[in-house]
């Protein structure tokens, strides 16, 4: 499936466009840039958070969410996301704000 969207993607793209989508995906999983999608579910005057276990943040709260896959649509992963930490099926489905954080890690000093 994936294979197909990013087929659609090189169709509808400028050559420079294209190039980069093919660095990417030479890119090693690990250095490839990762991006994360968060969902909050709101229904009936109450928000669906998650309580967060191993994983950063352990014992936190959060809202469900998880990494984008490449050449997935960002829709698709909110509904992916969704359904795998919590068994929902979502619908309605409305983008309202997007951050860009990067996060870099820090090296080991002795």
């Amino acid at each position: 499936m994936k294979n197909k969207k990013v087929k659609v993607l090189y169709n509808q793209t400028s050559d420079a466009k294209i190039r980069l989508i093919n660095k990417l995906k030479n890119m090693d999983n690990q250095n490839r840039p990762k991006v994360g999608v968060s969902v909050i579910i709101y229904k009936d005057n109450k928000i669906l958070m998650l309580k967060r276990i191993g994983a950063h943040g352990s014992g936190t709260w959060s809202f469900p969410g998880g990494h984008l896959e490449f050449g997935e649509e960002i829709e698709d992963a909110v509904r992916r996301e969704v359904r795998e930490e919590t068994g929902v099926e979502i619908k309605n489905i409305q983008q309202v704000t997007f951050t860009n954080d990067i996060f870099v890690k820090k090296a080991n000093i002795i």
